[in-house]
């Protein structure tokens, strides 16, 4: 029974392995996309609020900020890492779902099933 608990939630991680990597470079350049904005957002903000004080240079060019192509590379290591992690998360559930179902007599869980 514990080789059938094992054997299914080693095709889940096979699959979650495998959709990880497809959406990777997505979520990747969303993120990277984000935090572009959100440095050019503060940029902003910045420039407004030195607008206002007294001791700016006025010579003083502010440049643009300016991103282009940012690329996005999965390694071996983060195939690894990846993998590793969901085989850890795999062990410990069901160790933990094991001990439950090892807990009880075979009575009690065919009582329950019915």
């Amino acid at each position: 029974m514990k080789i059938q608990i094992l054997l299914e939630a080693l095709i889940i991680s096979v699959a979650a392995v495998l959709l990880s990597f497809v959406l990777a470079p997505t979520v990747s350049n969303v993120s990277a996309d984000y935090l572009v904005g959100q440095q050019t957002e503060q940029k902003k903000l910045q420039k407004q609020a030195d607008e206002g004080k007294v001791g700016v240079d006025e010579y003083y060019q502010d440049t643009e900020l300016t991103v282009t192509q940012v690329q996005t590379k999965l390694t071996p290591l983060m195939l690894f890492a990846d993998v590793a992690s969901i085989g850890i998360l795999l062990v410990l559930s069901i160790s933990a779902a094991g001990i439950l179902i090892f807990r009880k007599k075979p009575k009690e869980i065919l009582s329950e099933m019915s």
